[in-house]
């Protein structure tokens, strides 16, 4: 008999995961309909695997840290957000170069 979990016996235990945080979905989990989906989405989207942390992840406390560990994780946090708009804003000035250069080729009419 499989061990199962979830309202429905929707996570299979007995099967091996994908890694310590991926577990299956029974093999009679009935999925959501969803109208939107075309024959690439069945394909490439993941209905198959759910996420399951592993027990580290389960019970860390997340109130152990102290205020100033606390602002440390805010601070890198905000670190990595300015980092990403950094990026995004440096691809866009490439893009726009780009472009910039393409439309300094054209004649007058090609421009319009």
């Amino acid at each position: 008999m499989r061990e199962k979990s979830g309202p429905n016996g929707d996570i299979d235990f007995t099967t091996g995961g994908n890694g310590a945080s991926y577990r299956p979905l029974s093999d009679n989990y009935d999925h959501p309909k969803c109208s939107g989906r075309t024959a690439l989405c069945n394909e490439v989207l993941n209905d198959k695997w759910v996420s399951f942390p592993s027990s580290s992840e389960a019970t860390f406390p997340k109130s152990c840290k102290t205020e100033y560990e606390e602002a440390m994780h805010r601070f890198e946090d905000e670190l990595f957000e300015l980092d990403m708009a950094k990026r995004d804003n440096k691809d866009t000035i490439h893009i726009l170069e780009d472009l910039n250069k393409k439309l300094n080729k054209m004649t007058p009419d090609n421009r319009q």
